[in-house]
């Protein structure tokens, strides 16, 4: 299967966990990983040739992963923004009819690292990540997509997560 993986990290290189996971998955050889803000400089909009080429790369993979730190429950604005631009209208979706654009079967799956520790994320005070990631859920159901999941990095995950989070992809 081939795995496309979108680092949308605004300051990627003060990433720590982030770079552990990228840095272990890179000598797959049927794992791209596009770095948004080495790509596209974090520029708030994209041209439309930029947009078709990101476009033609996802066509080519089976798998499509967002990778990014959760800020304010959320993927960056950066990532949002590229995200707005890139599924477009009879790309990722075809606007009133019954059947999807050419997302549709395709796997999604997120990697959040989150600054905070797992106990900060409870249902009872601000939600936990899986409530969070419900728009993630959102987005393959109207795309056609197949949400396989969401994977968490907390604080306190150690070098046993990475290691597990990057074996799901052997």
């Amino acid at each position: 299967m081939k795995t496309l993986i979108y680092f949308m990290h605004p300051e990627a290189e003060k990433s720590v966990r982030g770079r552990q996971i990228l840095d272990t998955l890179k000598f797959k050889t049927n794992i791209t990983i596009r770095e948004l803000s080495t790509i596209y400089k974090k520029r708030p909009s994209f041209t439309p040739e930029e947009i078709k080429a990101e476009q033609e790369i996802i066509l080519q993979h089976d798998r499509m992963i967002f990778m990014y730190p959760m800020f304010w429950y959320n993927m960056p604005a950066y990532g949002r923004t590229f995200l707005d631009n890139l599924f477009t209208v009879g790309f990722a979706y075809i606007e009133g009819a019954e059947t999807n654009a050419k997302l549709e079967g395709k796997k999604f799956k997120c990697i959040a690292t989150l600054g905070a520790t797992s106990e900060f994320f409870v249902a009872e005070s601000l939600g936990t990540p899986e409530m969070i990631q419900c728009q993630m859920k959102a987005l393959c159901l109207f795309t056609g997509m197949k949400y396989e999941g969401s994977d968490f990095y907390f604080a306190e995950d150690g070098d046993e997560k990475v290691a597990k989070i990057c074996a799901a992809f052997d």
